[in-house]
């Protein structure tokens, strides 16, 4: 039962041959898919780089963004403050300035009766600013 040295190197001369016919056959393919999967790589990986640059730069756009809102809603608020301010001093001013609608009326049947007495109306002014 002994085997001899020719049967025993069958199987491995056997499978040695069958890996050269697979090179031969598919060995290219395999080398350029090879190639296609580390380009693939390259670029995944350049493209992965790119986008962690895009959300950093968009993390400081908006964190950019962010103050900028921030800082104009201050400064509208302010504004606001501002135009009330100014509103209420206007108001009060008129408030003051208003003239009472019955002085008025006195005033007017002051003048009227003055004139029907036959008196100037520079003589009715002159005698208002007087008063005041």
């Amino acid at each position: 039962m002994d085997q001899s040295p020719e049967k025993a190197s069958t199987p491995k001369r056997s499978t040695n041959e069958i890996d050269r016919i697979r090179e031969l056959v598919v060995g290219p393919q395999l080398r350029q898919s090879e190639q296609k999967i580390g380009a693939l790589q390259k670029d995944l990986e350049r493209l992965q780089r790119e986008l962690r640059q895009l959300r950093s730069q968009q993390s400081e756009q908006n964190q950019t963004l962010t103050e900028r809102l921030q800082q104009q809603h201050e400064e509208l608020q302010d504004s606001v403050g501002d135009v009330r301010n100014e509103l209420r001093q206007v108001t009060a001013g008129l408030d003051q300035d208003k003239v009472d609608r019955q002085k008025l009326g006195d005033l007017f049947i002051e003048l009227g009766s003055h004139i029907k007495d036959g008196g100037a109306i520079a003589d009715v002014l002159q005698s208002l600013f007087e008063a005041e």
